[in-house]
């Protein structure tokens, strides 16, 4: 410790020994260094602070009523492309900085240089910062303000053109499936009517073949059960007696009860039925067949009852044949028995036609029935794209209403474009006391390297160190130099260190003070002291935060 404290010692007396070097080389250096600084342009730097407000109250109003679009990731991509090459070339016009480009070599530089100098940042949640550095004060806050101003109406604008453009690509589409649809209802008309078999009921040719068949074996096993039926009553008629005979003691017969006008009852009865029979039938039919039939048997059995004596009353024993009112009964449900298979054998005929034609069309209908698919499945799938695009241009104008009429997104300048009265850059405090710390390690570095270079030693222990030899005595010398001498070399010494610190000084103040020309006055009464201590405060805050 004791050998490196006196090493320090020895290398201080080397430099205090040539500190003329010291103070001449730092007043270089520093006199460089100084005049660099100052000639170093100053910049500053505009800023302006943004919110884009995306949470707007009509969203969840609106929400699956109008087209979703995520402002977020929207803002996020105008942030991202704000500085392409047409926003800048708007910039320039905005900012008349084109002015300054005579070629498009200068113009791309002039681009590349302000998109260089831009910086956006984001500070939270949708809220970005836009700074921007220039020589010129003004031009910055230009720049500034016309890039605010672009990234706020291309916002806008882009929503809007967006909308617009999908309602005009969605009309279009709405216009072309309308032509489609109409085109494909014509089709469909043209092969009904080609086809009026395929499409007349509903489900496919052989669903409707096997119905039929159903149908047809229905209707047989009707016809049985009805042809049974009927044998069954036309053999009970075949047993039961058509008129009765009647043995009876003397009687005495009013008109009132005579068989004659029981006959004439019946026979009343029968024309009645056949005349309205005739009313809803033909002569052919059955029915009308059988009611005639009944009728003339009625007629015939009047004739051969013959006609009854005058008197309207008579005595004694009569015999005589009268009509059977069961077989009468019986012979009606035959009627009706006949009528109902008749009428079951027109229907086997007409379901038999009926089938042999779906067999037919079975035959031929598998490429029929493949188109009437086809075309119903188009035409299902182009309506289906119709309605859903009417839907979506719905949407759509009412996306564009909403956007014209409200703000979806709302922009909030937190801080519009602002330059400070000093220059973000350079830092010229610092940059001059830097540069006074480097010429005073400089001069001291200078004086150094010129005692190592010199042929002397400063001690009898740095000639042993040097030669490696003991070393038996030393001789000291006196200079000729008187004391006051030295004092007054020193005192110079002082003063040069002293003027290159007030020099120091000065340009501190001259920096920080608001009218650095009063320090260049010879008039006292111009200098304003108020102004002086304002700027050595203000010298020495800078310093302290810079440190």
């Amino acid at each position: 410790m004791e050998n490196i404290a006196l090493k320090a010692l020895h290398i201080g007396l080397m430099i205090w020994g040539r500190r003329w070097y010291v103070l001449f080389a730092s007043l270089g250096i520093c006199v460089l260094g100084w005049t660099a600084v100052f000639m170093i342009p100053s910049q500053y730097q505009a800023s302006t602070r943004i919110y884009v407000d995306t949470d707007s109250l009509l969203a969840p109003l609106l929400r699956g009523m109008t087209a979703d679009v995520n402002m977020v990731q929207q803002v996020d991509m105008m942030q991202r492309t704000l500085l392409s090459r047409p926003n800048l070339e708007n910039v320039l016009r905005m900012t008349d900085l084109d002015l300054r480009a005579n070629t498009s070599s200068d113009k791309d530089d002039l681009i590349a240089s302000v998109g260089g100098r831009v910086a956006i940042r984001s500070g939270g949640r949708n809220l970005f910062t836009v700074n921007f550095i220039d020589p010129d004060p003004e031009v910055a806050k230009k720049v500034v303000q016309a890039l605010l101003t672009i990234f706020i109406e291309s916002n806008l604008g882009a929503s809007r053109q967006d909308i617009q453009k999908a309602r005009r690509f969605i009309d279009d589409q709405v216009a072309e499936y309308e032509k489609q649809l109409k085109a494909m209802e014509a089709r469909m008309a043209e092969f009904k009517r080609e086809h009026p078999g395929m499409l007349a009921q509903a489900g496919t040719v052989a669903t409707r073949l096997e119905a039929a068949r159903g149908r047809m074996i229905q209707i047989e096993g009707e016809i049985e059960d009805a042809v049974a039926k009927r044998d069954s009553i036309a053999k009970e008629m075949k047993n039961t007696p058509q008129y009765l005979q009647v043995d009876g003691v003397p009687v005495v017969v009013d008109r009132n009860g005579d068989p004659a006008a029981v006959l004439d009852k019946d026979i009343n009865e029968a024309r009645q039925r056949l005349t309205l029979l005739r009313f809803k039938f033909t002569d052919q039919h059955p029915d009308v067949t059988e009611a005639r039939r009944y009728l003339d048997e009625l007629m015939e059995q009047k004739s051969a009852q013959g006609t009854a004596p005058a008197s309207s009353r008579r005595s004694g024993a009569v015999a005589q044949r009268v009509a059977n009112p069961l077989y009468d009964q019986i012979r009606l449900k035959l009627i009706d028995a006949e009528s109902q298979v008749q009428t079951l054998e027109r229907r086997r005929s007409s379901q038999r036609t009926e089938l042999a034609r779906l067999e037919d069309l079975a035959r031929t209908s598998p490429e029929i029935e493949a188109q009437a698919l086809g075309l119903d499945r188009d035409y299902n799938v182009i309506k289906k794209n119709y309605e859903e695009l009417l839907a979506r241009r719905e949407s759509a104008r009412l996306s564009q209403d909403v956007d014209a009429k409200a703000d979806k997104v709302q922009f909030r300048v937190i801080d519009p474009p602002f330059v400070p009265a000093e220059a973000n850059f350079p830092n010229r405090p610092l940059l001059l006391t830097g540069v006074l710390l480097a010429g005073l390690a400089g001069g001291i570095v200078v004086a150094f390297v010129h005692a190592q270079m010199a042929d002397a030693f400063s001690s009898a222990q740095q000639l042993c160190d040097a030669l490696r030899l003991n070393v038996i005595g030393s001789v000291s010398w006196v200079g000729s130099a008187s004391p006051p001498h030295q004092v007054r070399e020193v005192m110079s010494f002082s003063g040069a260190m002293v003027g290159l610190l007030m020099l120091y000084g000065l340009l501190m103040i001259a920096i920080v003070m608001p009218n650095p020309r009063s320090l260049l006055s010879l008039n006292a009464r111009n200098i304003r002291f108020d102004d002086l201590a304002n700027g050595v405060q203000r010298a020495f805050d800078l310093l302290r935060s810079a440190f």
